[in-house]
């Protein structure tokens, strides 16, 4: 005892004395492996012992007229890519060939397909697919695909895809604002503003293709407008009016190129011949002179750094640029000139969607899950 009664404070003699001060919230360290566990209340939770890796490999189909391509990427890479041929027999047969692509690569861990045309991502369901024939918009494409491959499935159009691509990976990659345009069998594009995607109402801007270029007398086009901008530049509008060439007689050497068949046409054999024959070096300069009318009105409206061009038609570009910078440098005097490159890659849309499934643009609807419809 101590003056004043109190009792001294010793320090333990002993190991096991030695325990934090008895008093309401008190704690001793656990002595045994069952009593190390997270505190046993109502949100208790303990510490995984092993988690499982989560795949970073995802699929990307790029949906065209022609073929459907395809991509794997992880981490950013492109790992696997390839393509098959697009069914015609109806929508069916198109979801058979993309689950089929799909079935091939089980270690993809979310799926992304770019189409053309306009689409409701949050229903899952392609509204106008302009060079695919089927019931399309009937048909809840997304939500079905999920549930056939077991996977989310992002819808994005085709043309966003490709842009997203080549912002997040591409030519684009730190542009703050850009115009993107994308030339296969139909013309496609996009719009990017302080570095991200601009999709307007809906989400359904950046319809560059469907700009009317020729209203009045102008071929139909497969949206069933007239004059639209890919009826004239379009890989299958180039194709069907070399086609005309041949079954008139007026490109001798077109029809002599292509066997004689008007159907074996491509958009390549027109514009490898243009500096030799005068009737398609008349199709490839109203093709420039439409996309310079084009792009010279969205450089004025948008003031872009850059225009990326891409898609299956983009390698004929150059025979394309001496009317696209004609028209441009007439109309584009109250803007800085873009500088115009190409994305050459025949896979950049079905890396675009790839990119878009690991990780979909801000504010953009969350993917479809399997069964969740």
């Amino acid at each position: 005892m101590t003056q004043g009664g109190r009792q001294a404070r010793t320090w333990p003699q002993d190991a096991q004395a030695r325990t934090w001060p008895q008093d309401s919230q008190a704690r001793t360290w656990p002595q045994d492996p069952e009593a190390a566990s997270w505190p046993q209340d109502s949100q208790a939770r303990t510490w995984p012992l092993e988690a499982e890796p989560r795949s970073s490999t995802v699929l990307g189909l790029d949906l065209g007229g022609t073929s459907i391509k395809w991509v794997t990427l992880a981490d950013g890479q492109v790992v696997r890519k390839g393509r098959v041929p697009t069914p015609h027999s109806g929508v069916d047969d198109v979801l058979g060939a993309l689950a089929e692509v799909a079935a091939q690569v089980p270690e993809a861990r979310a799926i992304g397909v770019a189409a053309a045309g306009a689409l409701d991502p949050v229903a899952g369901r392609l509204l106008v697919v302009p060079n695919i024939a089927g019931d399309w918009s009937v048909r809840a494409v997304g939500p079905e695909l999920a549930d056939a491959t077991g996977r989310p499935v992002n819808l994005a159009n085709d043309a966003r895809a490709f842009a997203y691509g080549q912002l997040r990976h591409g030519a684009a990659a730190g542009a703050s604002d850009a115009i993107f345009v994308t030339l296969g069998t139909g013309i496609g594009g996009a719009i990017a503003s302080d570095g991200q995607l601009r999709m307007g109402r809906a989400r359904r801007g950046g319809e560059i293709g469907h700009m009317p270029i020729e209203p009045v007398d102008g071929r139909r086009c497969g949206c069933g407008s007239v004059g639209c901008l890919e009826t004239i530049a379009g890989g299958r509008a180039l194709a069907e009016m070399g086609a005309d060439l041949v079954r008139t007689g007026a490109s001798p050497a077109l029809a002599a190129a292509v066997g004689g068949q008007p159907e074996a046409v491509e958009p390549a054999d027109v514009v490898r011949l243009a500096p030799v024959d005068p009737a398609c070096a008349r199709l490839v300069a109203r093709a420039g002179h439409a996309l310079g009318i084009a792009l010279a009105g969205l450089a004025n409206a948008l003031a872009p750094e850059v225009i990326v061009v891409g898609g299956g038609v983009a390698a004929g570009l150059p025979a394309f640029r001496p009317q696209i910078d004609e028209v441009m440098s007439r109309y584009t005097v109250l803007v800085e000139a873009p500088r115009i490159l190409t994305a050459v890659d025949g896979f950049a849309g079905a890396v675009g969607a790839a990119a878009w499934a690991a990780e979909p643009p801000a504010g953009y609807p969350a993917p479809i899950q399997p069964g969740g419809h």
